[in-house]
């Protein structure tokens, strides 16, 4: 996995959808990912990362969706606002219950 760290962005890009799959499980080296994820330019991550979100919370549990907010969170406060709203109109409780906790977080940074 350590492998990132020698790739160029052009080749972290072509790797973009298989990062965020990595980002969305807990392992160990999910900060490794989620540093190279939060290394593009902000306004090419903000263009394209929840399309490719998209494709993992199709069949996405909580953990997924919980993952994905904490890369969210670092990125950008509207993109968390958008996927924890998301969240908390999933039918799955456990899915609404990560909207809420973000929701709440947002809540209190702002506050």
């Amino acid at each position: 996995m350590k492998i990132i760290n020698y790739l160029t962005n052009e080749e972290l890009q072509s790797l973009f959808n298989e990062l965020i799959k990595l980002a969305s499980v807990g392992h160990t080296d999910i900060e490794l990912v989620r540093r190279a994820i939060l290394s593009f330019d902000k306004r090419w991550l903000l263009e394209n990362i929840e399309t490719q979100a998209e494709y993992v919370l199709e069949n996405g549990a909580d953990e997924e969706y919980r993952r994905l907010l904490e890369l969210y969170i670092q990125l950008d406060d509207q993109l968390t606002q958008r996927l924890a709203a998301k969240a908390l109109q999933h039918p799955d409780i456990d899915i609404q219950e990560v909207g809420e906790d973000f929701q709440n977080y947002l809540k209190t940074k702002v506050g």
